[in-house]
């Protein structure tokens, strides 16, 4: 955090050793993150070293009215999904991108609908700067240049937009559903072909193009259903998602200890699905409905939030359910595995890393770092598989009362480690967590925790499970004291060089926090120091 002249706190406040005691002495006046250091960080003989600190800096505020880049900023509201990329254009020099979620200005549209916006960064004076704002698309909007989409269904009215995902090279995947019914009046109504929802490629400089849709072929030979999840697009420009297929699973094996036994129940089949846009020949299915949870007697129902890392490795959370119990209670597990065709796939290629207790015969995993747990959150992966985790797990005391107890634990080459804990008794530095993001070029994972006090604490762990503090609710960003810190909302907010993007709140009238406009919104970066 960036100032104007260098602060030194009053003898009392340095000599604490307590941050809460220092934060209480310091108040309002707290300057920020000012911890000496340099460099992005690397891998150091196996081990990544913490940053000696982060400069946070704000730069774009949702409603500002300022023009950036000549174009007055679009962005009415923003949202808490943001993401790093780049941007390579012909003869032109590179630059950084973050795209976000928001809301429009009812000036850039409107009704202020649900938009997809993407900021372009300038990072070459040391401390960044939005350079331009661009509208990419909001809902309401007619499509009507989509390749790989027959004319005489185009436009297409984005009804609904997906949190998708950006790469490196500043594409950009999301699922988008169509608004658009026909006549309902026409005697010869018929819901159009054009409204069929589908999975869509940006790409800053062409514009859009068709992954998949409602009717297409899918790799396991039948089609594509109506519904469409989790989005992942590689740096290669193949799309990872979760769809729903008109594929039936079939009958379950013969013994439910069968590596890949099936569902007995009649239901479609829902599948994580590796595209190759342009190439259909190229795609296949990775994890579908029926597949076998390693180690138990399980199989996948269904498959929710999913991330990869470099095309090779993936996470995905999944629901699931005994197929060796009558009426057994269905249950969510996390499962890793490799970014290659299920009917390749061996049992060594699939790991099983949570699952809920009702999973495991009498409760207990086979495998010692499989950990019993609910997962709610989306897993993250990153660096040479690390992959990072926060589970909960109801528990109920004598006398205390029922808690949910959380835990961030990560799984590398070294097996499982217990990173944070929060929701005990005994866990006092902390009564939750959040989701973590883990970083695609270093063995660091940051995510925020909210303490007991009701602040907010943003921190960055390595694999030696060495933690740093580098943002607190209440540590001043130039000049403002932020309330809300919204990191590890989406798993591309760090990038190769460590920066940091996300939303978070501030407030500028400290003295009257309830007054109208108290509050504000800003796009904030984080660059290590």
């Amino acid at each position: 955090m960036p100032q104007d002249k260098e602060w030194k706190a009053p003898d009392d406040i340095r000599e604490s050793d307590s941050r809460r005691e220092f934060l209480r002495k310091l108040g309002t006046a707290l300057g920020g993150v000012a911890l000496t250091g340099g460099g992005a960080v690397s891998p150091l003989f196996g081990q990544t070293p913490l940053p000696s600190g982060y400069n946070f800096y704000r730069v774009m505020t949702a409603g500002d009215g300022i023009a950036y880049g000549g174009n007055i900023n679009p962005v009415g509201g923003l949202g808490a999904a943001v993401m790093i990329g780049t941007f390579d254009a012909p003869e032109k020099p590179q630059n950084d991108v973050i795209y976000f979620h928001g809301t429009t200005t009812e000036q850039a549209q409107a009704g202020s609908p649900q938009a997809l916006f993407r900021a372009a960064i300038d990072y070459s004076s040391g401390k960044p700067a939005v350079t331009n704002v661009v509208l990419e698309v909001a809902e309401g909007d007619s499509l009507s240049q989509v390749d790989g989409v027959p004319s005489d269904q185009l436009p297409l009215v984005v009804g609904k937009l997906g949190i998708g995902y950006a790469n490196s090279t500043a594409h950009y995947a999301t699922t988008i559903t169509v608004n658009d019914y026909g006549l309902a009046g026409d005697e010869n109504y018929s819901v159009p072909a054009k409204t069929a929802p589908g999975v869509y490629l940006l790409d800053p400089l062409y514009g859009w193009s068709k992954v998949a849709r409602l009717g297409d072929p899918s790799p396991d030979g039948a089609q594509y259903g109506g519904f469409f999840g989790d989005v992942q697009l590689n740096e290669d420009n193949t799309v990872d998602f979760v769809a729903a297929t008109t594929n039936m699973p079939p009958p379950p094996g013969v013994s439910a200890a069968a590596h890949r036994s099936r569902v007995p129940w009649a239901t479609a089949t829902h599948a994580l699905i590796h595209a190759s846009p342009g190439r259909p020949s190229d795609s296949y299915i990775v994890l579908k409905t029926g597949d076998r949870l390693p180690g138990t007697a399980a199989v996948v129902e269904s498959i929710g939030l999913i991330h990869a890392n470099r095309g090779e490795l993936f996470v995905a959370k999944v629901n699931a359910k005994r197929l060796d119990i009558l009426d057994a209670l269905p249950g969510t597990a996390v499962v890793r595995g490799r970014l290659r065709p299920s009917w390749a796939a061996g049992p060594s290629d699939l790991e099983l890393l949570t699952g809920s207790y009702h999973l495991f015969a009498d409760g207990v995993p086979t495998q010692r770092d499989t950990l019993v747990g609910q997962t709610f959150f989306g897993p993250r992966i990153g660096f040479d598989g690390l992959t990072a985790i926060t589970t909960h797990q109801g528990r109920s005391v004598p006398s205390g009362g029922s808690f949910d107890l959380q835990r961030l634990s990560t799984w590398g080459r070294r097996g499982r480690k217990l990173i944070f804990q929060a929701g005990d008794l005994r866990a006092s530095t902390a009564s939750a967590l959040g989701g973590p993001v883990v970083s695609s070029q270093s063995g660091l994972t940051y995510v925020t925790r909210f303490l007991a006090d009701g602040s907010t604490e943003l921190v960055v762990v390595n694999e030696s499970q060495e933690e740093k503090v580098i943002l607190h609710s209440g540590d001043k960003v130039q000049g403002l004291p932020i309330t809300e810190i919204l990191h590890g909302y989406h798993p591309a907010q760090v990038d190769p060089a460590g920066r940091l993007a996300f939303a978070a709140e501030f407030l500028t009238n400290p003295n009257n926090p309830q007054a109208a406009g108290s509050i504000i919104s800003c796009l904030v970066i984080g660059i290590p120091i």
